[in-house]
């Protein structure tokens, strides 16, 4: 059965697309108007040769002179369809070069209207716990959803398989196995503009391509700031979605950061020696390198690529960008090299996750804060964390205190399991803004983490614990929260709905009390 893998291009992007044809080696070999669909069939009549990776580990098995090599053909179909559109199907790996001139969500967009049951999903995280997943089912399944992930693929059924054949890959474009030849492909592009114009069955949450150049350019500046100021909000991925084939770094053993651009009418090229590995203290030396050059870094952020090697031979370049991962804290994210807006969708399965813990387990505190001129004057001092843990002990709380931990068998290492306790209820206290609480998430975690692993057992503390509560005291907000939910950093909801997530995993109730530090008037008491 054929597998026809199918792209809708944009036409904003069409120019460019050709050109992209012409400097990869594809050559127009067929042009044909059938029932007034504008077939255009571009082939790569001369590929690049590539070494085969294994011949020369088993080089002593094979009696030949000179290694032998192959030749990766592929091709691309255009087809122009009568209304003004037009799709492309992908042969090869010719997806790596039309994908970023064709929509990025044409193929979920389908999705929403035809799916049926799930086999497969792939799903981006922004989460210290994972990054990507995919899912695969046993059987087919009502497609689900976990708060907090937005979906690039989905592989599975849909309710009419003599049209779309039994198993159908939705991502930025569409997979299907249908009976059609090459000549009648066309009628299933009827099909799908007929679906398309159908009302979305379900919602996939995830995120939106943004087109607007300037908002594009704010957070390419955003982005090349925190590479170059090695920020916690930047990662490398593990594996890339293209159209709907993964691309795993793993697989490579090294990597080159290079970019081509020029300065005023002169060329300039630089590459860095190649690596082990990527990471962002590699890309953020690389672009405070050029940056020194004369390069401007926001503007020719989309031209710096890293190279892909294995077995000593460069294999595949991909922009830095549709390796890096990074979230903003105004819901924009980076996915496959482009910037995209969270879905309300998204941020509705995010928000209602946050939203079902327990809140307020103790009577809220408020923490004084004071001027500089009032601690000059009056000899006052802010009240601290240790305030509220002193407050709390007075009202029953145990206050505990560091304690060893086995690692490996050997105990030594000191850690702070919590900050106090009460009844079944360990509490880790931590003043600050949204980003500064993430901390006390993570500390939290790795407690959880020991406890599950047994390497606390000897400390009574942990014994009969069920909660696990975070007391976040935040610094300076002027209003009272009256949901979580409301806090204004997606860093901040997205490490929480995280931790909700991994503290039930682990057989615990999550809880928060939330509190306050606010500037004060000085009591006479005080003085």
């Amino acid at each position: 059965m054929p597998n026809y893998n199918i792209f809708k291009v944009d036409p904003e992007l069409r120019v460019g697309m050709l050109q992209k044809f012409q400097e990869v080696g594809l050559t127009e070999t067929y042009h044909e108007d059938i029932d007034g669909y504008v077939h255009s069939f571009y082939f790569s009549d001369e590929p690049i040769e590539a070494q085969i990776e294994w011949i020369r580990l088993y080089s002593s098995f094979v009696n030949l002179d000179e290694g032998p090599s192959n030749k990766s053909y592929f091709a691309v179909l255009l087809i122009q369809v009568p209304e003004g559109g037009e799709y492309a199907i992908s042969l090869g790996k010719a997806h790596f070069y039309l994908s970023p001139f064709c929509y990025y969500d044409f193929g979920l967009q389908l999705a929403e209207r035809i799916f049926q049951r799930s086999r497969m999903k792939q799903a981006k995280h922004f989460s210290s716990r994972r990054s990507k997943t995919i899912t695969s089912y046993t059987r087919n399944n009502e497609l689900s959803y976990e708060s907090g992930e937005s979906i690039g693929l989905i592989k599975g059924s849909t309710d009419d398989h003599e049209t779309w054949g039994k198993s159908v890959t939705f991502g930025q474009s569409v997979k299907l196995s249908i009976p059609h030849i090459p000549e009648e492909v066309y009628l299933i592009l009827d099909e799908i503009e007929v679906a398309m114009k159908l009302p979305p069955r379900i919602q996939l949450p995830r995120a939106k391509v943004i087109k607007d150049a300037a908002e594009i350019r704010r957070l390419d500046s955003l982005l090349c700031q925190s590479l170059r100021e090695n920020s916690v909000s930047v990662d490398i991925d593990e594996f890339s979605l293209n159209s709907v084939f993964f691309t795993f770094t793993d697989e490579y053993d090294g990597f080159a950061m290079q970019i081509k651009t020029k300065i005023g009418e002169q060329e300039f090229v630089e590459k860095a020696s190649k690596e082990d590995s990527i990471s962002k203290e590699i890309v953020g030396h690389f672009l405070s390198s050029i940056s020194g050059k004369g390069i401007s870094v926001v503007d020719d952020i989309d031209r710096v690529k890293v190279g892909l090697w294995k077995d000593g031979k460069r294999r595949l370049t991909q922009p830095i960008k549709e390796l890096v991962e990074y979230v903003t804290d105004d819901w924009c994210c980076l996915i496959g090299g482009r910037w995209m807006k969270f879905s309300q969708d998204y941020v509705a399965y995010l928000k209602d996750k946050i939203d079902s813990v327990q809140l307020n387990r103790d009577a809220p505190v408020i923490l004084k804060k004071y001027s500089q001129t009032q601690q000059r004057q009056y000899g006052v001092v802010n009240q601290e964390e240790q305030t509220l843990i002193d407050m709390m002990e007075q009202r029953g709380h145990i206050v505990l205190h560091k304690s060893s931990a086995d690692e490996e068998g050997v105990r030594g290492f000191n850690v702070e399991i919590a900050d106090m306790k009460k009844d079944d209820c360990l509490y880790f206290v931590k003043m600050g803004t949204p980003q500064k609480l993430i901390y006390v998430i993570d500390q939290s975690l790795t407690t959880v983490s020991l406890i599950q692993n047994k390497r606390l057992s000897q400390d009574e503390s942990v014994h009969g614990v069920t909660t696990i509560c975070l007391w976040l005291i935040f610094d300076g907000r002027k209003s009272d929260l009256t949901k979580l939910s409301e806090v204004s950093s997606i860093t901040f909801l997205i490490a929480m709905n995280d931790w909700i997530q991994a503290v039930h995993d682990a057989g615990y109730n999550p809880a928060v009390n939330i509190g306050y530090r606010r500037f004060a008037k000085v009591e006479e008491s005080e003085i």
